[in-house]
């Protein structure tokens, strides 16, 4: 319990508490059990105070470095429970990347309607959109960690869930006599209950796929290396993405021999997305760091999906 640490000046013993010292050195004291050791500690100075033969002078010198060492770990207390208060909550930062993360899922949702030809290859016009949500994956999952991510793509599948929601009651309910475009409404809104439970299934799947494969990564490379993650966690995401959906929407309405075409072109498509705006990305998470004063590692973490508000 303590550690005996002779000064060669004065070839005296100064005792320490060994709490202290491994506590001050870990910023902060366990909660419940800061004061048992502050007082613990102070007994057994007092007592070895008196039982040993020092000088007046000496110790006054032992009393300085008692105070100096619980002072410091009285401080380390407080901004110890001020971070784990903080931790709790939000930035105005995140909440800004959490609303282009829901838009970004939504407006995805309305641009599927539309086929594009990109020459010889037909994809869906979320493309334009929806490998932004697995961007701003990477950067919160970098900055603030898991939990957060976590609680982001759970929000955005609330939100998402809402506007189809809506989409098809509205689409359901019937249109006023004068109004003659029903077919397009039901067009964009009036998405089959197979598409959006396959869409939902896989946004869910893809995007913690993505997160935890960029959280695990980023643990055991010690932070560094971040294209690597960024790219590595999207060809995984994407990958589940893209063998839940199709399959589940579209089997049986294509030809079976068509889908791995369309899997790995989507696959390869958004990851290449990823690939060019990666110098953008490496920018805004370098910025997001420093403004924010994060750059959360998730060691000791829970990945399951469900612990929503542990974060």
């Amino acid at each position: 319990m303590f550690i005996l640490q002779r000064c060669s000046k004065k070839n005296i013993t100064i005792i320490y508490c060994y709490h202290s010292e491994e506590l001050r050195r870990n910023g902060g004291f366990r909660r419940g059990s800061s004061f048992f050791y502050i007082y613990y500690s102070a007994v057994l100075f007092v007592f070895s105070l008196k039982i040993s033969n020092f000088a007046a002078e000496n110790k006054c010198s032992s009393i300085v470095y008692f105070i100096h060492y619980y002072i410091e770990c009285l401080v380390n207390l407080s901004k110890n429970k001020i971070m784990q208060k903080n931790k709790k909550n939000v930035s105005v930062l995140f909440l800004l990347f959490s609303t282009l993360f829901c838009v970004c899922l939504i407006t995805a949702n309305v641009l599927e309607t539309k086929q594009i030809a990109l020459g010889p290859i037909s994809v869906t016009g979320g493309l334009i959109v929806f490998p932004v949500s697995y961007i701003i994956n990477d950067c919160v999952c970098e900055v603030w960690g898991y939990g957060k991510t976590r609680l982001l793509i759970w929000l955005g599948f609330a939100m998402n869930f809402l506007f189809v929601l809506f989409g098809a009651l509205c689409d359901i309910l019937p249109a006023a006599p004068y109004w003659h475009n029903e077919e397009g409404f039901h067009a964009v809104f009036g998405l089959a209950p197979r598409i959006a439970f396959a869409s939902f299934l896989a946004f869910i799947v893809g995007s913690f796929v993505n997160a935890y494969v960029m959280s695990r990564m980023k643990l055991s490379s010690g932070g560094k290396h971040f294209s690597a993650r960024a790219i590595l966690s999207t060809v995984y995401g994407e990958a589940a993405d893209s063998i839940i959906f199709f399959p589940l929407a579209l089997g049986g309405v294509i030809p079976m021999k068509e889908l791995p075409v369309l899997m790995i072109s989507q696959v390869v498509l958004k990851t290449l997305y990823e690939i060019i705006v990666l110098p953008l990305t490496i920018r805004v998470v370098r910025w997001t760091k420093k403004f924010e004063g994060e750059d959360n590692f998730d060691t000791g973490m829970n990945y399951s999906i469900w612990r929503i508000f542990n974060i």
